[in-house]
């Protein structure tokens, strides 16, 4: 049996590994001095030539290998205090096989050789592709191939991808377990890592569901991370650990859940709903056609005239945090409207001058039409998504908004949304599905229509149910104006979330279960096993509802 870590630092999984084989082998030959005469001596079988590692840093490396040298000695002052005798110190021998070299770059077989029972397991490096090297990114690159866009994955995915092909050469015998970062367990990065890794044949044995950890590494204090256990040979009994807590798993998905070997893949419309999410107006104006609450006033002292054209919009900051801005919303407006106003005429000049500037082509063919946003989206009732919300709480703060605000780009609203289609998505059940498959923006939540809203399994009810949620889903809103002066930021901060507001989200979130099944859920995970189940099935009804493709006149 050998260990073997490809990112092993200064080696603390090697010297815990080897620690603890040391004492469960001097359980062993405890118990066989009992059961026997003592006339045998037993002398340890494990040795440092068994343990493996690779570091990039040489300095690291050094101390990688003095710490077995080490940690030998300390077993070997154990084992003597237990038994009265052990191996001579002297001379020094081999302290393991730990390698100086780039991981992603090195044989990992020329370190390890195939052949044998063969543990990988390690703690690999967390990079994300913004704080990524050059070089880095052509070693991942070149690591994950065929994958495509291999920029969104984490740095860490490369040491799941090598070690799928170093255990392809002894896949009956060798295992891996790493730590990793949860976004390679979620949104795009669960797709492009594990919808490749799983064509590789890798199958996934035991996980630990995420969970905050800091370690001594640099730059990663407080990561939100995941174990894996994965081989190319699929265990019997397979485990899913939470903290203490350890249930089993007829199969494991690529989100660490009870579920099918599937990923979840954006898509352009709601799997089975009618209301459509999009994005809101991008301005693409140089800021000469957004403007403070401060500035708007200053502006109608000015111009009063113009206020007819002065319309709020919505931004997260605006939407979470009770912030006001304005926009010139010039849908309407003709040309004589815009150069009977100084104020008008030269802030749309302005925002001409500035898009012809751009490199982009777009953009400049934007310019053509300088008193416009990109899009003119001015929905009546919708209800409005941030991208972008705070991994810490609950429930992504939606609302419903009117014809009186303007949505601006990143975020999202679901044109014509009311008081149903904010019950669901405002619901545990959606909140649940949007952990499971929304990218993260570091360790936040990036809501996306295409891979969050467009994949949702939404049920099928009858409109007693519906009438159940709309009145529930009023309930929220309506207790929301008892608390005029706390921002939703405020209001759905978790250590702050006043009770009557959660308890009327809890009462919602019961109805909208009942809408999938009678029986309650016992927790996220059950819900998220229920409704990777519904995804399934939907896919496959839509997939069978699709007319074969017709094959060529005179083929076979």
């Amino acid at each position: 049996m050998r260990i073997f870590d490809p990112a092993c630092g200064s080696g603390n999984f090697l010297i815990i590994a080897y620690k603890e084989l040391r004492k469960l082998e001097m359980e062993i030959i405890d118990a066989l001095n009992t059961v026997s005469d003592q006339t045998e001596m037993y002398y340890s079988g494990i040795k440092l030539s068994q343990f493996h590692g690779i570091e990039i840093d040489d300095f690291a490396h050094e101390i990688a290998i003095l710490s077995l040298w080490l940690a030998e000695h300390q077993m070997n002052v154990a084992f003597k205090a237990k038994f009265g005798y052990s191996e001579a110190a002297l001379p020094l021998k081999d302290s393991g096989n730990i390698a100086c070299g780039n991981a992603l770059k090195i044989d990992w077989a020329s370190i390890c050789p195939a052949g044998g029972e063969v543990y990988l397991c390690g703690n690999p490096p967390f990079i994300g592709d913004r704080f990524r090297t050059k070089e880095q990114s052509k070693d991942l690159s070149n690591t994950l191939k065929p994958v495509k866009s291999p920029g969104k994955v984490d740095f860490v995915a490369g040491w799941f991808f090598k070690a799928s092909r170093y255990m392809s050469l002894n896949p009956s015998d060798s295992e891996a377990a790493f730590v990793a970062t949860n976004s390679i367990f979620q949104g795009v990065q669960a797709n492009l890592v594990w919808g490749q890794l799983l064509k590789e044949g890798v199958k996934l044995n035991f996980a630990h569901s995420t969970f905050k950890w800091s370690n001594n590494a640099k730059k990663n204090a407080g990561v939100h991370v995941a174990i894996l256990g994965f081989s190319h040979k699929s265990r019997e009994s397979k485990h899913i650990y939470s903290g203490e807590f350890k249930r089993s798993a007829k199969n494991i998905s690529p989100y660490l859940i009870d579920g099918p070997n599937m990923v979840v893949k954006g898509r352009s419309s709601s799997l089975n709903h009618d209301k459509e999410m999009v994005m809101g107006n991008y301005t693409n104006d140089g800021g000469y056609l957004i403007f403070s609450e401060g500035e708007k006033d200053s502006l109608l002292e000015k111009e009063p005239g113009i206020e007819k054209w002065i319309r709020e919009i919505v931004g997260a900051a605006e939407f979470l945090n009770g912030k006001r801005r304005y926009c010139l919303w010039l849908v309407d407006a003709t040309e004589d409207d815009i150069n009977s106003s100084e104020e008008l005429s030269r802030r749309v000049e302005s925002v001409r001058v500035k898009r012809l500037s751009s490199s982009d082509k777009g953009s400049q063919k934007q310019a053509e039409r300088p008193h416009l946003f990109r899009e003119q989206h001015n929905p009546g009732n919708y209800v409005f998504m941030p991208q972008v919300s705070s991994e810490r709480r609950d429930y992504i703060p939606i609302d419903i908004l009117g014809s009186n605000k303007i949505p601006i780009a990143p975020n999202f609203f679901v044109d014509n949304g009311g008081l149903y289609e904010f019950g669901i998505l405002t619901s545990e059940m959606h909140n649940d599905w949007m952990r499971a498959v929304a990218g993260r923006l570091e360790s936040r939540y990036r809501y996306s229509p295409t891979l969050v809203y467009n994949t949702f399994p939404w049920p099928n009810i009858i409109s007693d149910q519906r009438n159940n949620v709309e009145s529930l889903a009023e309930t929220i809103l309506i207790l929301r104006e008892d608390y005029p002066d706390k921002s939703l930021s405020q209001l759905y901060d978790p250590k702050a979330m006043p009770e009557p507001l959660r308890e009327a989200h809890k009462a919602l979130d019961r109805a909208v279960e009942n809408l999938y099944r009678d029986k309650p859920f016992k927790d996220a995970t059950e819900r998220l096993e229920y409704l990777f189940a519904r995804y399934e099935k939907l896919i496959a009804e839509e997939k069978a509802k699709k007319p074969a493709k017709k094959t060529a006149k005179g083929s076979n």
